[in-house]
């Protein structure tokens, strides 16, 4: 039993009941139970017990709801259900018909046996049913479809692919930063210039971090540190947006900027900035030099295309 998770944002908890991966085998002896009542441990596991009993009607997005394993999706647990036959011994009468009602021979007895199917949980998951069953079954090629952790099968399956486990370089964790505004790829609802203000005053650290996919590599996740207390002629918001002036806001004297690469590196503090009325944060501010077209701005000619701001709490 599991839980299926998407990827496109919907939420689980209301959209999907747990995910129940049930299976079962049998034998290359055709006249062992297992074989003889396949068909019938199939509809039972799919349409008695998980359609009519439990009303189980979606299959996990991308796998067929039946199929042999190889079809299916890796999972962590499958429960393993088998068919097991159970004989009944009873004593029958012989009854006749006599004009209106019936005569029991009594001298006329009948020894019946009546046998019954039921399909049972096996004690053991499937993987270790499987091997139990023969010693020849392949059990290193089902273990990696029934993994017994998620975890590694799925850094297994992205490993050939160059891919890793791990956060996109310009994720930001909201759990300690607030976004404040973002655009295009980035975007997030912008915040009132009093929240921004009662945000950045309620931070621990007084710093403010843009994050821009568009951008130059010293320039794509910088930080702006605040050294002395924020006016109320200074607009932070309009500040990050439209005019990184120098009124109450020098590099080294009011604030502090330094960049991180996209391995988590962090730089020196930079030592050079250009400030403009006209143009947002941080202008041609730069690690040594001036660096332009790096400005957040709503007009045109900047590279920052697909940006956000985030305050950390």
């Amino acid at each position: 039993n599991g839980v299926t998770f998407y990827s496109d944002g919907r939420d689980v908890d209301e959209r999907t009941k747990d995910a129940y991966c049930t299976g079962f085998s049998w034998s290359s002896n055709e006249n062992d139970l297992s074989t003889k009542y396949r068909a019938n441990t199939l509809f039972h596991i799919s349409m008695l017990n998980g359609f009519y009993n439990n009303d189980l009607v979606g299959g996990v997005p991308g796998a067929p709801m039946c199929g042999c394993v190889e079809q299916m999706p890796i999972v962590s647990d499958a429960e393993c259900v088998e068919p097991v036959q159970s004989r009944r011994l009873s004593i029958n009468r012989d009854v006749s018909e006599q004009g209106r009602g019936s005569v029991t021979n009594e001298n006329n007895r009948r020894l019946q046996i009546s046998t019954v199917v039921d399909y049972v949980p096996c004690g053991k998951s499937l993987l270790e049913h499987y091997g139990a069953a023969d010693p020849t079954n392949d059990i290193d090629a089902l273990s990696k479809i029934i993994t017994g952790d998620c975890v590694d099968a799925v850094d297994d399956y992205l490993a050939p692919k160059a891919y890793k486990r791990g956060s996109a370089w310009w994720y930001v964790d909201e759990e300690h930063w607030t976004p404040v505004f973002g655009k295009n790829f980035l975007y997030h609802p912008e915040m009132s210039a009093d929240n921004v203000k009662e945000v950045f005053q309620q931070s621990s650290t007084k710093i403010i971090r843009r994050v821009c996919t568009t951008c130059s590599p010293s320039h794509r996740d910088i930080y702006y540190k605040r050294l002395t207390d924020v006016p109320d002629s200074l607009d932070l918001l309009n500040m990050m947006k439209e005019s990184f002036s120098s009124m109450d806001n020098i590099l080294g004297t009011d604030f502090l900027i330094y960049s991180k690469d996209k391995d988590g590196s962090v730089s020196s503090n930079w030592t050079f900035c250009n400030y403009s009325a006209s143009h947002g944060f941080p202008y041609e501010c730069g690690p040594t030099t001036a660096v332009t077209k790096q400005w957040s701005s709503s007009k045109n000619g900047s590279y920052a295309k697909d940006y956000a701001f985030y305050i950390q709490k």
